[in-house]
């Protein structure tokens, strides 16, 4: 984790890092860790809906689909959903949410 934290710290535009370091996150369960590190990347790569999405899956995650901490992604999900309807990874997230 260490080794990829000064990947992103050096290039943070480069995207891959960002992702790499995110699954490493959720792999180990740290899902608070996992939620930091994509609004880390959201910050360094506005616009990149995928970064966005994962952020959103693992704030639901950390939280619990029915918490109320977890209204806010879900949410943000549906107002990302209106705003892409296309984005099949999107999709995907609604159906598996049953949304």
């Amino acid at each position: 984790v260490a080794g990829f934290e000064k990947v992103v710290d050096r290039w943070p535009r480069f995207e891959t890092g960002w992702r790499f370091l995110g699954e490493l996150r959720f792999a180990g369960l740290d899902y608070a860790g996992c939620e930091d590190v994509y609004w880390r990347a959201e910050q360094s790569l506005p616009g990149v809906t995928d970064l966005r999405l994962e952020r959103i899956r693992c704030t639901i995650l950390r939280y619990g689909v029915t918490s109320e901490e977890a209204r806010g992604a879900l949410q943000e999900l549906r107002s990302l959903a209106e705003q892409e309807p296309d984005n099949a990874r999107v999709k995907e997230f609604l159906l598996a949410l049953d949304l």
